[in-house]
């Protein structure tokens, strides 16, 4: 056939050829929609069926579930949106000052002196662990940093956190009035931390973890108060500006609490009075000497003795004695004392150690516009 001929009948007839192209893709196109249609169709009846498989088990259940238990889940669910929406205004965002090496190691050295400044104020004893410096006695856990020339720049932000988390730390033991800093430890962060990683200052057993709002870095710390102690550090915690988790908390007793003793002040031949049991003589009657450990009394060392208080001779030595239940009563029946009294509660040093969480969120940053300040 002519290609002329060819090129005019496929000119004149363009027209259905096309129409016959396009009919064929829309039928293919059908054929394929239908088939990913009725994939879609199959897999949503089968969850329809499993959803109402569960409501039919729900219903024929022998325990039926009251309309008023759904609405008290109902408003369970929309108090932990509003909660989940709102917390997130705890964690404040305070960016810290960018600083070079050699201005975080004046910041830290003129810190770290403030901090010993505020512990002598407040007659809080704390370590000493700085035995090259004769002005301060406890590094607060920065000791290999005070000797070093410089620190790496990717190091410094992680520092300055730290060392802002441990000023708000021990500002608050300070001002609830502990007797003792005993322990304060922090994560490791640069090279000397971690070659001294195995001394007290250092927290080995837990590490700074990230989630999706925040960034948790853990602390521990030991101290020694009294009871009202613990109340105003928790409650200085709660009131810091950075958001801290008491973790764990344990208290301990410090030490033992003294018996209470009285001294003895009789003489040798001394009238019912102020004889002790340990100095009485030999011929006491009823009264306060009771049986003394001597022999026969003759004069005391001190001549004859008046009533109640020995005789005007040398000076006795006073020994401590612990008085007998049945002499106590004695003294109650002849009216010379009070009934004992009952102790209810003895105030004691407690040994106290917190693991705390320094919680912040995850875009903290350095702000270049701030100038730090111990």
């Amino acid at each position: 056939m002519d290609k002329k001929a060819v090129i005019f009948l496929l000119k004149r007839h363009v027209l259905v050829i096309v129409g016959l192209l396009l009919a064929i893709g829309f039928v293919v196109g059908g054929f394929l929609f239908k088939g990913t249609t009725e994939a879609k169709k199959t897999t949503a009846n089968d969850e329809y069926k499993e959803q109402m498989g569960k409501r039919d088990e729900v219903k024929n259940a022998q325990v039926k579930v009251d309309a008023k238990n759904v609405g008290v889940l109902g408003e369970i669910a929309d108090e932990y949106d509003r909660f989940t929406s709102q917390a997130g205004k705890v964690f404040t965002d305070n960016p810290l000052p960018a600083m070079s090496s050699n201005e975080f190691l004046n910041y830290l050295t003129q810190t770290i002196v403030l901090l010993n400044r505020k512990a002598t104020n407040n007659l809080v004893k704390v370590p000493s662990d700085l035995s090259k410096r004769a002005d301060i006695n406890y590094s607060f856990t920065f000791a290999p940093l005070m000797d070093v020339v410089e620190i790496t720049t990717d190091k410094i932000p992680e520092l300055q956190i730290q060392l802002e988390d441990v000023k708000q730390i021990t500002d608050v033991l300070f001002q609830s009035r502990i007797q003792s800093l005993e322990l304060l430890q922090r994560k490791p962060v640069t090279e000397e931390d971690r070659r001294a990683a195995m001394t007290s200052n250092y927290l080995n057993t837990r590490e700074i973890y990230t989630n999706s709002i925040s960034v948790v870095r853990p602390y521990k710390v030991k101290f020694r108060c009294l009871s009202d102690g613990i109340a105003k550090t928790l409650s200085g915690f709660a009131k810091t500006k950075t958001f801290y988790v008491v973790r764990t908390m344990e208290v301990t007793p410090a030490g033992e609490s003294s018996s209470t003793t009285v001294a003895g002040m009789g003489g040798g031949n001394s009238e019912p009075g102020m004889g002790g049991s340990g100095m009485g003589g030999g011929n006491a009657e009823p009264g306060m000497g009771g049986p003394g450990s001597g022999g026969p009394g003759g004069p005391g060392s001190g001549g004859p003795g008046g009533p109640g208080s020995g005789g005007p001779g040398g000076a006795t030595v006073a020994s401590k004695i612990t008085l007998q239940p049945a002499y106590i009563n004695y003294l109650v029946r002849q009216g010379l004392t009070a009934s004992p009294a009952t102790n209810v509660i003895g105030e004691t040093a407690l040994d106290v150690v917190l693991e705390l969480d320094a919680v912040r969120p995850r875009n903290i940053a350095t702000d270049p516009n701030q100038a730090g300040s111990p």
